[in-house]
Parts: C-alpha cells; sequence; structure tokens
C-alpha cells in the first residue's frame, strides 16, 4: 500500500475526529449521520469543483509561482477555498435545512463541507507534490482539522443571520477571519515556519472551543433548571435526610435523563450525591467537569459548619464531596454568570474583525 493512500486514510480519521469532537458539544439535539455523510460527499465536492473553476479564472492573471508565497496565499488561496466552502454548505442546503434547528447545527454541517473538501484536496496534493515531504506531512496531518477550525465561524455566522436575522455584515466579519487565518496558515507553510504553524493551530483550536462551549448556551432545547423541576418531578416522595437541614422528611424525586435529584420541602433545597449533581452541572453548563479534589472550590461556613461550595451556588456536606445540595434561585444564577463567563471567553479568544460577530 503506498504511503500516498496510508496518509490520506490519516487525515481522514483526523477529520472525522475533529467532526465528532465538534458534535460532542451538540448534545441537546444531535444530528442524524446521514446527513452529516451526505454533507461531507455532496457539500464537499461541490466546494472543491468550485475553487478549482475560480482558481482556473484567476490563474491567467496570477502570476507564476505567486500562489506559493504568503501574499499569496493570503490573498488568493484563502478567498477562494473559503468562499468555495461557505457556497457547498448554501449548495447542500436544500438537502439539509430541516435538519438545522440550532446555530450548533449549522457549525457541524460547515465542519462536514469542511472535511469533505479536505479529503479531496488532500488526495490531489498526495500524488502531485512527490519530494516535498515538509509540505506533504504538514497537510495530510494537519490541514484537515484546520479547515473545520477556519471554517466554522462562517457556519456559526451564517445561522444568525439566518435564523435571528443579523447583519449581514457579520457573516462577512466571520468569511474575512476565516479567510486571515487560513491564508496566514498557508502562508506559514509556504514560508517552512512550523513554530508559527503550530502557534496558529493552537489559537484557533482555542476559538473553536470556546465558540463551541458559548453556542450550547444559545440552543432552544436546553432546559433551565426550573423548567426541569417542573416538569420532572415524580408523583411519589420519599424518607431522605437532606443534607443541609439533617431532617428526614418527604423528599420531592426529580428524575430527568440520567439525573436523580430530591426536593426537601423542610428547608426548599434540591440536593443529591456527587455524581447527580455533577451530571446536572455538565446538562446545565456543557463540558462541565468538577473536579473530585476541593482544590477548584471555597471553603466557607454554613449552618456553623466548615463546607466546601462551588461558586456559592452548590454546598458539599465535607471534603469527600459525597452529598451536596443547592437552592433554585442560586443555580439559576449561577446559569447566568456562566453564560457570560462563556460568552466573555469566546469573544477575549478572537481579534479584529473576529470580535464584531460576538453579540
Amino acid at each position: 500500500m503506498s504511503w500516498s493512500i496510508v496518509s490520506i486514510f490519516i487525515s481522514f480519521l483526523l477529520g472525522i475526529f475533529a467532526v465528532r469532537y465538534l458534535q460532542r458539544f451538540d448534545i441537546y439535539a444531535r444530528e442524524p449521520l446521514w446527513a452529516m455523510a451526505f454533507t461531507v460527499g455532496f457539500g464537499g465536492g461541490a466546494a472543491v469543483i468550485l475553487s478549482l473553476g475560480l482558481y482556473e479564472l484567476f490563474t491567467p492573471i496570477i502570476p507564476n509561482n505567486f500562489l506559493n508565497t504568503f501574499t499569496g496565499a493570503l490573498l488568493v488561496i484563502g478567498p477562494i477555498e473559503e468562499f468555495a466552502k461557505l457556497a457547498g454548505l448554501l449548495i447542500s442546503w436544500p438537502f439539509i435545512r430541516k435538519q438545522v434547528s440550532e446555530i450548533n447545527d449549522s457549525i457541524i454541517y460547515i465542519a462536514c463541507v469542511a472535511l469533505g473538501f479536505s479529503l479531496i484536496e488532500n488526495y490531489m496534493y498526495a500524488n502531485r507534490m512527490a519530494g516535498e515531504e515538509y509540505l506533504l506531512f504538514m497537510r495530510l496531518f494537519i490541514s484537515t482539522p484546520m479547515h473545520i477550525a477556519f471554517s466554522v465561524f462562517m457556519g456559526y455566522a451564517f445561522y444568525r443571520v439566518k435564523f435571528e436575522k443579523k447583519s449581514w455584515k457579520m457573516l462577512g466579519a466571520a468569511f474575512i477571519w476565516s479567510v486571515a487565518l487560513h491564508g496566514a496558515f498557508d502562508g506559514f507553510l509556504f514560508m517552512g515556519q512550523p513554530v508559527l504553524v503550530f502557534i496558529l493551530v493552537f489559537v484557533s483550536i482555542q476559538q473553536v472551543l470556546s465558540m463551541a462551549n458559548f453556542t450550547n448556551y444559545l440552543s432552544p432545547y436546553k432546559l433551565k433548571f426550573q423548567d426541569i423541576a417542573s416538569q420532572y418531578t415524580l408523583d411519589q416522595v420519599v424518607q431522605k435526610p437532606c443534607p443541609y437541614c439533617q431532617t428526614t422528611t418527604a423528599n420531592d424525586v426529580i428524575k430527568f435523563k440520567n439525573i436523580r435529584l430530591f426536593f426537601c420541602h423542610q428547608c426548599n433545597h434540591y440536593h443529591g450525591n456527587q455524581q447527580n449533581i455533577t451530571r446536572l452541572l455538565d446538562y446545565l453548563h456543557p463540558h462541565f467537569r468538577l473536579s473530585k479534589s476541593p482544590r477548584e472550590l471555597n471553603i466557607v461556613t454554613k449552618n456553623g459548619k466548615r463546607t466546601y461550595t462551588y461558586k456559592d451556588t452548590i454546598y458539599f456536606t465535607d471534603s469527600t464531596l459525597k452529598q451536596a445540595y443547592f437552592r433554585m434561585e442560586d443555580i439559576q444564577g449561577l446559569t447566568i454568570r456562566m453564560k457570560t463567563e462563556a460568552k466573555r471567553k469566546f469573544k477575549n479568544n478572537l481579534y479584529y474583525p473576529a470580535r464584531y460577530f460576538v453579540e
């Protein structure tokens, strides 16, 4: 089996991993695999055909070897390929529009277009770059995840423009940002600057992850805790000691997905074990992970006892973190604060003009 086939296969696996990793953030209404696979093939193929046509159109007016320079990458390669990927999403739109119901969906589908585009492009590079092992290695093992990372900003902006009626300037800013990242990436490759390439990779990944975390808060399928408590309280009560007031009174049982909590009528606190509290926080604040050690917690005195608290909202009975309790108004306030913090981190990880499309 030739090196080209092996390397393209590895590139494909890396691309699949990148899309699946993004899909982990789509936790409230997952996209069907058939729609994602269709967009990889149809949208990615359409993007490649369009980009080849644009290259043919501009080749007569482009100086020789201009495309292999930093300036050529920034002014020609970036704009053509990012425009082609955005067009690939639009061409696929009639077939997938019924599947797009939240902002993460649009991000995932343009990631699928980018994956298909990159796989075909990698095949073309692998068959014409004999003797250029450095460029070939960087393209096959890094460019596929980066193609995805560069394009997701356009998916974010496209959804907000189409469904939230934001200004088309938002999509324009996202396009410029995608072009700038893509052009700089290719330009650093042409210059033989692997350190700059990896810095750009790190920065791009940070931006994508902060965006994916923020967009989860915008999902219309994500229930607030008060909705969970009102809709999923079972018609039963149990006798269970409350870790806050220590009384064994009738507790309502709340069962939602794999989360099981109790509500104490004596002190109006919700309580549960660490596993269920962590699951609740992971639902309300996607990809939240509570450390099993108290280093992320503050030590306070509550009810005359030393206890551990997470952001003055969740209180644990002792350092083992086995049992915890909270009030509804506190968990609601925490959700608002963490959404604001997620938006702030997303915006701070971007640079102008990218910050324009974070509203």
